[in-house]
């Protein structure tokens, strides 16, 4: 939100809401109105961020948007090639796509076909559930140095666990 303070002569004090381009409810631009709603467009722009390590406008040959740049490379069906690069591959394809279809969810351009942000948490909440047991599953297969115990493990995961229980 920003406030504009009174001018020269002039009591009134206006309150406009700005954001980030990229970030901001592409429904606001029309109605200049912001809801729940509103923040739920914004979450998912930052998962998109996660999810491919780019920002929220493209700049390559030309200037994209996140959401323009997924849903097209998404069309051919290929997760692994908008999922961020640096992950090495280190990840479940499944887990991934359910984490993209979560986040663009959150994109529409109409804030009513957005999900409101409990339905979105308990999808998150899944796939890191989901990617929880298969990191444990995969610290079986490989012998490490000093091997945590339970309880140190699920201290740490509680630590780690960025959706509220």
């Amino acid at each position: 939100m920003s406030r504009f303070g009174p001018t020269e002569g002039d009591g009134h004090i206006s309150t406009a809401a700005v954001g980030t381009l990229g970030y901001v409810d592409p429904e606001y631009h029309t109605q200049y109105t912001l809801n729940e709603k509103s923040d739920v467009y914004g979450f998912g722009i930052v998962l998109l961020e996660l999810i491919t390590g780019q920002p929220a406008i493209i700049i390559n040959e030309r200037k994209i948007h996140i959401v323009q740049y997924i849903v097209s490379e998404l069309a051919n069906g290929a997760i692994v090639r908008v999922v961020d690069p640096r992950l090495q591959g280190e990840y479940d394809i499944d887990l991934m796509w359910k984490a993209a279809k979560t986040a663009l969810a959150c994109t529409p351009d109409t804030a009513k076909q957005r999900p409101n942000m409990s339905t979105v948490i308990s999808e998150l909440r899944i796939c890191i559930e989901l990617e929880w047991s298969r990191l444990r599953g995969s610290r079986k297969e490989f012998k490490l140095s000093s091997t945590p115990t339970d309880s140190s493990n699920k201290e740490i995961e509680q630590a780690y666990d960025p959706l509220p229980r």
